[in-house]
């Protein structure tokens, strides 16, 4: 959200991250319904010089909002959103702004389903909107709805969708034995549950003052600003993952400690991964998880894909870790060329 001058709240969906050749939105309110005077929103969408889109809105009480469906591009481009306020009775400027908005192409799953041919592919979501994104890249896999749907079978990945598991007694040990027996678990954001994993969810509000480890394979191809916007989205209802002290886990996205020191001390996550028997856990509390027009989730889930795909080590304690080591993990583009030990 972008507060321009007291007078207009400006609000790009997906923080202004957007996907080629989907229809995306501009929602305009006035800061204060007092503050509304008679206006309209003249805007203009392009790339440097050249103008792709522009159109003309009124902001009524209710405020406005703006459909644009921006162009294919083959890399991630900037473009700019440019914008004036004139008042409707003598055509005085208000008010003048813009933003910046990411477009990114379309094809972010492109490849997955070949590297994926052969590996066994279970998704247990209970919205099935992991299991769509998944049938439109081609990537074969059994949708469950059950946890007795992990019975008999031996996956090579587990994806689980977000608010998908109730806490029901004995619902998660399933997937813990799956993982513990070489699967690589992936568990999406949880905001029913007390416990995930085994670990306490902590509430917790993200901030500015998050840490990423943005040479890890999971956060390949994100900036942390694309990982700042999205992991603030869930606000008050973020659940962090409280890893005790000296926990044989890596944090990837997480909360500087509040203690200074070298000793080790519980850190609360949003992203964290551990070997676990002769497989993988993935716990992402953040909510990457809008796969149908967000970027920034559809590259995050093709980062987790590629990293089953890697080879899993045993995972150090913090104290167990070389002096210097920023991440506990070699990387690739494709995120397959090592597990999660430095």
């Amino acid at each position: 959200m972008i507060a321009i001058m007291a007078i207009l709240l400006i609000t790009l969906s997906n923080d202004g991250y957007w996907l080629a050749e989907r229809p995306a939105t501009i929602d305009i309110q006035w800061a204060s319904p007092q503050a509304s005077p008679g206006a309209a929103l003249v805007w203009e969408f392009g790339f440097t010089a050249l103008r792709l889109a522009d159109g003309k809105v009124e902001i009524g009480r209710d405020g406005a909002s703006i459909s644009i469906e921006p162009p294919e591009v083959r890399v991630p481009t900037e473009f700019r959103w440019l914008y004036r306020v004139v008042r409707k009775d003598d055509k005085r400027t208000l008010t003048t702004g813009e933003a910046a908005i990411l477009v990114y192409p379309r094809n972010q799953l492109d490849g997955v389903a070949e590297r994926l041919s052969g590996k066994k592919v279970i998704v247990w979501d209970r919205s099935g909107r992991l299991s769509a994104v998944l049938v439109q890249a081609g990537i074969q896999h059994d949708a469950i709805d059950h946890a007795s749907g992990l019975a008999l079978v031996s996956p090579d990945v587990i994806l689980v969708g977000p608010d998908t598991l109730s806490g029901a007694l004995f619902e998660q040990a399933p997937l813990i034995n799956h993982a513990r027996a070489g699967s690589n678990l992936i568990i999406f954001a949880q905001t029913r549950l007390s416990r995930l994993a085994g670990y306490q969810l902590q509430r917790r509000v993200p901030t500015r003052q998050m840490e990423w480890r943005m040479d890890h394979p999971l956060l390949v191809d994100l900036s942390r600003a694309a990982l700042d916007s999205c992991s603030r989205r869930a606000g008050a209802d973020t659940r962090a993952v409280r890893l005790p002290k000296d926990e044989a886990a890596l944090e990837i996205g997480y909360w500087r400690r509040d203690s200074a020191g070298r000793e080790p001390a519980p850190i609360d996550a949003l992203l964290v991964t551990k070997a676990i028997g002769a497989g993988r856990l993935v716990l992402c509390q953040a909510p990457l998880d809008r796969w149908q027009d967000d970027p920034r989730s559809r590259i995050f889930l093709r980062n987790t894909l590629n990293y089953a795909l890697s080879r899993a080590e045993p995972t150090p304690r913090p104290s167990e870790r070389k002096a210097g080591d920023a991440s506990g993990a070699r990387t690739s583009r494709n995120g397959i060329l090592s597990g999660d030990a430095p």
